[in-house]
């Protein structure tokens, strides 16, 4: 299941904490809850002084956001702020360097789970936003590398493409909303692996609490929204510690909600929660549950 996110930058947490942007679920401990007393008297006069400074401030913000150099620099500081190359530190820890020859390739991934290797070479890429938005989330263990980021086509925020993203082989790529396209000139295309093709072919109409050995068969499936609804869609797995590709969010059957999700593991006994909404497995291209 997904990790809780920083509700600033969407970064996974870490023990309530998020490692990218350093906010934090919990702001008070004990030691914080301990407050300088401060007199009555004094206390009312700093109050008065900061009232005083922000009432200043907020008369003359207008002013301020009108004038024409600041309406100018505006747009500079936003853009200064935009990571459009994954920074180097998210690398530091890994255990080697990517080749500097390979195969020019492009390769265009939609909402689902990919595992560098198999589904896109390993490289350095470019990745772009193909639509109005996406996200890309890259994890590897292997060599500690655990980067987010969303990408928009028109954002003074937010880049449309970044430069710099590393895949090395065994990496997790997911993409959890909307369509990126990757671009390399090192992509090491002969290291590719191929998987069998996967010999399930039935789809599956599933309800809330389907388990899988039980209502059908263990594999990797694409969840597919299959009728009416939008509701929230959950794999939970038997054993907590399985290293499984699953899926937590909500899925819908509008023209602008998520309605697949690819490459979705199901090892025996994983339990899949549904709210709302009518959902079918359909036999992903292979299957990676025995990888």
């Amino acid at each position: 299941m997904k990790k809780p996110r920083c509700v600033i930058c969407g970064r996974k947490l870490k023990n309530e904490f998020c490692p990218q942007c350093g906010w934090q679920e919990r702001y008070t401990s004990a030691a914080n809850q301990e407050q300088q007393v401060v007199p009555p008297r004094e206390k009312r006069k700093k109050t008065t002084i900061i009232w005083t400074m922000l009432t200043i401030f907020l008369i003359a913000l207008p002013v301020l956001v009108n004038s024409s150099p600041l309406q100018l620099l505006i747009p500079a500081i936003r853009q200064q702020q935009v990571i459009t190359s994954v920074p180097e530190y998210v690398y530091e820890n890994a255990s080697r360097e990517l080749p500097a020859t390979g195969s020019a390739v492009e390769v265009t991934l939609a909402e689902g789970n990919y595992i560098v290797g198999i589904d896109i070479a390993e490289g350095v890429y470019q990745a772009s936003v193909t639509e109005s938005m996406a996200n890309i989330d890259l994890e590897d263990e292997a060599n500690q590398i655990e980067f987010f980021s969303w990408l928009h086509e028109d954002s003074e925020m937010d880049p449309a493409y970044l430069e710099n993203v590393r895949l090395y082989q065994g990496a997790i790529l997911c993409i959890e909303t909307g369509e990126i396209k990757f671009t390399s000139s090192n992509a090491q295309v002969e290291s590719l692996q191929t998987l069998a093709q996967n010999q399930e072919l039935e789809t599956y109409y599933v309800e809330d609490g389907a388990v899988a050995g039980v209502d059908f068969p263990p594999g990797t499936y694409d969840i597919t929204v299959s009728g009416k609804g939008y509701g929230m869609v959950s794999v939970s797995y038997h054993n907590r510690n399985e290293n499984a590709l699953g899926f937590s969010d909500i899925m819908g059957a509008d023209e602008d909600e998520l309605k697949v999700f690819r490459n979705v593991e199901f090892p025996k006994g994983t339990l899949l929660e549904i709210s709302d909404v009518e959902i079918s497995l359909v036999p992903s291209v292979r299957n990676s549950l025995e990888r």
